[in-house]
């Protein structure tokens, strides 16, 4: 059996948010284009970051940033917690 590879199942056509989207224009994306994230980008295209549907519910459910967010119990998010952001090596 071949492996798949990447390239089989990515989107090609990137929906893309910037870092000033407000969150309702972005889930109106995520509806719209039937996808579950997008690729924050600055001004060059570069990638910032990622939000998601879970990050948007994290963010309905808790707005304020400086909360602290319950890992177990009712409203508790993913067992891994919130995903934070990831460093890439620059290219």
């Amino acid at each position: 059996m071949a492996e798949s590879l990447v390239r089989d199942v990515m989107t090609t056509e990137v929906v893309t948010a910037e870092p000033s989207t407000p969150f309702k224009e972005i889930a109106g994306r995520l509806a719209q284009h039937r996808i579950s994230a997008v690729p924050v980008v600055d001004t060059n295209r570069r990638v910032l970051g990622i939000v998601t549907e879970a990050d948007l519910l994290l963010k309905q459910e808790h707005p304020d940033p400086k909360a602290t967010v319950p890992l177990s119990g009712p409203g508790a998010v993913a067992r891994n917690g919130p995903k934070r952001p990831r460093r890439w090596p620059a290219s």
